[in-house]
């Protein structure tokens, strides 16, 4: 039940930190050198989902495919139960937060508009969930190898770095509102690894990270966002049971390697 990829978790954390850094500081870089596509929000959004695709599939291509286990545990009907929880959160966070009427929103808007938000939304998606949840999960897969709790150890990890991420938005908002993006990602981040995990494949994070972004807002400069309680409300549900399937599934993989036989 090992991880596949065989590039080192040292390079691949390398990787990530250059890619990220990249990502950031592309155009900015073009701005100062005097290419500022930002005036034509469509154009900007293009070029970004463009540049998303590009360092995704180099993402891709480090954790040499999509699969984070080479095979599936055998899971016991306490995970199988958790798993159901982990969904029935995800549907309380859709309506919450008003997935589908933001999602209906955006068909709404303006053809140019409609595209940037698509465009924002998709690169979003594929980049951010090919570089945390498959780049980093990948990494420290490999760097917790051995120890008892490690999908709950990947899940908290790969989770807080994707949540410390979104402070690269400060350049465009408070360091309160900022914060709030930053747990809010952080508490999304845990269950899309566990589903990540739980289904060994990066498709559904990808969608679930799309329809939440596909919105007219995605565009548009972060927001104050939700009052810290209403956010906590809204995210203890989603940590709670991702936190409960990744360590659940931990003890199936543990109780699984006890009980093959030992090898002379």
């Amino acid at each position: 039940m090992r991880e596949s990829g065989r590039v080192s978790w040292k390079i691949q954390l390398v990787s990530a930190i250059v890619i990220f850094f990249f990502f950031g500081a592309l155009f900015p870089v073009l701005k100062l050198l005097g290419f500022d596509a930002s005036a034509n929000v469509l154009l900007d959004n293009a070029l970004r989902l463009v540049l998303s695709l590009v360092l995704a599939v180099i993402c891709y291509r480090l954790i040499e495919g999509s699969r984070v286990l080479l095979t599936r545990p055998q899971l016991s009907v306490s995970t199988r139960v958790w798993v159901v929880a982990l969904w029935l959160a995800m549907v309380l966070l859709f309506v919450s937060s008003g997935v589908l009427r933001n999602v209906l929103a955006v068909f709404k808007l303006s053809p140019s508009l409609f595209l940037a938000s698509f465009f924002a939304a998709l690169g979003a998606a594929v980049f951010e969930e090919l570089l945390v949840r498959g780049l980093l999960v990948s990494t420290f897969m490999k760097a917790f190898e051995g120890k008892k709790y490690k999908l709950l150890l990947v899940g908290f990890f790969s989770a807080l770095v994707f949540g410390v991420l979104h402070y690269y938005n400060l350049h465009e908002a408070t360091f309160v509102a900022t914060s709030k993006q930053v747990f809010f990602a952080f508490a999304v981040g845990l269950p899309l690894v566990a589903i990540r995990i739980r289904y060994n494949n990066l498709w559904l994070p990808i969608l679930i990270h799309f329809l939440i972004d596909f919105q007219p807002s995605v565009t548009k400069a972060v927001s104050n966002g939700a009052p810290w309680i209403a956010l906590f409300a809204i995210t203890a549900p989603m940590i709670l049971v991702a936190v409960g399937v990744l360590s659940s599934m931990d003890r199936d993989i543990w109780r699984a390697e006890k009980s093959m036989p030992s090898v002379n």
